[in-house]
C-alpha cells in the first residue's frame, strides 16, 4: 500500500468516520482541522529534505543521479535541462505544493490575517475541532475560554495593525490521531505544535461569535477547564463526562447533537455524492425520461437507501450476540416486506405533516415549478451551451503549445527567464533593464537616449525581443502576445534570479 503523503491523506478524505458508521464515506469534517496539521507537518518535512530519504522518491533519485554535471554555468545548465534543472525543479515543485496546499487545503480551516476581500475565519472549519480528538478539543476550548476571560479589548496586533494571534500557552502532550486507517502506521502529533499552527493569526474573539460556539459555551467551558493531568472529555464517550471544574457529571448530549447536525453532514470529499451519482445512472437503465428518472432517484435516495440502512440496524437490535449481529448484511423475505411497509407508512406520515405545515400557495408554486421546463437540468444545460457557443465564435483562436516544435520551454519559475512584472522602478531594477539592452546592442531602437527613456518603453523593447526569440525558436508565432519573461543575457539581469524567487514566494503567500 502506498505510504506517500498525498495517497495516504487523500485516502483519509474518502474514508468513513468510525463514529458515524460505514455509510459516512467522505464525512470526516470533524477530524479535518487536525488532519490538516498532519498534512502540513508531513509536507514541511519532505520539502526540507525528507524526500531524499523517502522510499516513494527512490526511482526519481536514481534517475536524476545518472545525469552528468554540466560545465557551462548554472543558468545555461537549467536552460539545457542538465542536473541543475532537476535540482531547481525540486525546489519549485515543493514551493508550488506548499502554495497550493495553503491556498486550497489549509485555507478551508483557517487563513492567518485574511485580507478584506477574503472570507473571514468565522466562515471556516476551525470550530469543527470540538468534535475531533478529545485532547485537541480541550485545547481549542481552553484557547477560547482564556480569550473570553481576558476580554475582547485585548490589543493583539503588531505595529502594523495586523492581528498576530492571542497569546496563549497550549498544553504539551503527544497524542495518536484515531482516523480509522486500518493497518497504516499511527499518526502521532504534539498538541501544542498542532494548536499553534491552527490558531496562528486567527482572532479568537471572532470565533467566539460563531453560533456553534456562542450557543454552547457552557459545555465548552466545562471541556476547557478539565485539568491537563485528567482525562479529557470525549463527547462520543459518556464515561468521560463525569468531569468539570466543579467535579460534577455533565450531560454533553446537546453538544453531541450539534456535532451530528452541524458538522457531520459537511463532507470533505464527494465520495458519498459519487455513490449517489452511480445510482442516478441505475434508475435510468430502462431509458425513462429526465423527469421520471429524477423522481426515481429521489425515491431511491429518500426511501430505498435509508430503508436498507435502518432495516439492518433494526434487525441487529433483535439479536443478542455480536456474532449474530455481524452476520446481518441485508434484510430478506417476509421480514423485509414487513419492515418496508412500516417504513413507508411512517415516511408518508412525515411527508403529509410537512405538507400541512407548509404555506399552501408556496406549496403549489413548488409543485408547479417541479413540473415545469425551467426546473429541468437539460433546460439549464441548453442555455449554458448556447451562451458558450455565442461567446466562443467571437474569440480569436490561440495556437496551442503542442503545435510548436521548439522543444521544452523552461518557465521563469524554474529560472528559465526573468519576469517582466518584477522589472519595476519600485523594485530598483531599472539598471538591470538598461544592462540587458546594452548587452543585446539594441539601444538604437529607442526613440531617446537610454538614460532618458522611460522604463515602460524599455520594457516594451525587451518584450518585442523576447517574442522574436520565441518565434525564432519555433515556440511562438508572429503576432502572438509577448511572453511574460525574457531569457537574460547580461550578468546584471541574471543576478536577479534569487530576488525573483523571493518575490514569487511573496505573491504565493498573499
Amino acid at each position: 500500500r502506498a505510504q506517500g503523503v498525498v495517497s495516504r491523506h487523500f485516502g483519509f478524505m474518502m474514508h468513513y468516520d468510525a463514529k458515524f458508521g460505514k455509510d459516512s464515506y467522505g464525512h470526516v469534517a470533524r477530524l479535518y482541522p487536525e488532519r490538516v496539521y498532519a498534512m502540513h507537518r508531513d509536507l514541511k518535512k519532505l520539502a526540507e529534505g525528507g524526500w531524499k530519504e523517502d522510499p516513494n522518491f527512490a526511482a526519481y533519485r536514481k534517475t536524476v543521479a545518472k545525469f552528468p554535471e554540466a560545465a557551462d554555468g548554472f543558468n545555461d545548465e537549467i536552460i539545457d535541462g542538465g542536473r541543475a534543472f532537476f535540482a531547481n525543479a525540486e525546489r519549485v515543485s515543493f514551493d508550488n505544493f506548499k502554495s497550493q496546499f495553503t491556498k486550497h487545503v489549509a485555507s478551508c480551516v483557517r487563513i492567518p490575517n485574511p485580507p478584506p476581500k477574503v472570507a473571514p475565519n468565522t466562515a471556516r472549519l476551525l470550530p469543527y475541532m470540538i468534535g475531533g480528538h478529545p485532547d485537541l478539543a480541550r485545547e481549542f476550548a481552553s484557547w477560547l475560554f482564556a480569550a473570553e476571560e481576558h476580554g475582547g479589548d485585548v490589543d493583539a496586533c503588531d505595529d502594523g495593525g495586523v492581528y498576530d494571534g492571542f497569546q496563549h500557552q497550549f498544553g504539551k502532550k503527544e497524542i495518536v490521531l484515531d482516523h480509522n486507517e486500518g493497518d497504516l502506521p499511527p499518526i502521532k502529533i504534539k498538541t501544542d505544535e498542532c494548536m499553534e499552527y491552527l490558531t496562528n493569526g486567527v482572532n479568537p474573539f471572532e470565533i467566539l461569535k460563531i453560533p456553534l460556539i456562542a450557543e454552547n459555551k457552557t459545555l465548552l467551558w466545562r471541556i476547557a477547564t478539565v485539568p491537563h493531568n485528567a482525562t479529557a472529555v470525549d463527547i462520543f464517550d459518556d464515561k468521560t463526562w463525569a468531569v468539570g471544574h466543579d467535579g460534577s457529571k455533565h450531560d454533553f448530549v446537546t453538544l453531541l447533537d450539534e456535532v451530528h447536525k452541524r458538522i457531520a453532514p459537511h463532507c470533505t470529499h464527494g465520495q458519498g455524492v459519487e455513490n449517489h451519482v452511480q445510482a442516478a445512472g441505475f434508475v435510468r437503465k430502462t431509458n425513462v425520461g429526465e423527469e421520471r428518472g429524477s423522481h426515481r432517484g429521489t425515491a431511491n435516495s429518500y426511501i430505498s437507501r435509508r430503508f436498507n440502512m435502518i432495516s439492518v440496524l433494526k434487525l441487529k437490535a433483535k439479536k443478542s450476540t455480536k456474532e449474530e449481529k455481524d452476520k446481518i448484511k441485508r434484510v430478506w423475505g417476509s421480514t423485509r416486506i414487513t419492515y418496508f411497509s412500516d417504513f413507508v407508512d411512517k415516511f408518508a406520515r412525515t411527508v403529509e405533516e410537512a405538507a400541512k405545515n407548509m404555506d399552501e400557495v408556496k406549496r403549489n408554486e413548488l409543485y408547479a415549478f417541479i413540473g415545469s421546463e425551467q426546473s429541468r437540468q437539460s433546460t439549464k444545460d441548453k442555455k449554458e451551451l448556447v451562451n458558450k457557443v455565442k461567446t466562443g465564435v467571437k474569440k480569436t483562436r490561440n495556437v496551442t503549445k503542442s503545435e510548436f516544435v521548439g522543444g521544452v520551454e523552461v518557465t521563469a519559475e524554474m529560472d528559465g527567464g526573468i519576469l517582466f512584472s518584477i522589472l519595476t522602478k519600485k523594485n530598483g531594477h531599472e539598471e538591470h533593464v538598461d544592462a540587458e539592452i546594452v548587452e543585446r546592442k539594441i539601444e538604437s531602437k529607442l526613440s531617446k537616449p537610454l538614460a532618458d527613456e522611460a522604463i515602460g518603453k524599455k520594457l516594451e523593447l525587451l518584450k518585442s525581443e523576447a517574442l522574436l526569440e520565441k518565434v525564432e525558436a519555433k515556440r511562438a508565432a508572429p503576432g502572438d502576445k509577448p511572453p511574460n519573461c525574457i531569457i537574460p543575457r547580461s550578468a546584471k539581469m541574471k543576478s536577479l534570479y534569487p530576488k525573483q524567487r523571493e518575490l514569487v514566494a511573496e505573491r504565493r503567500a498573499r
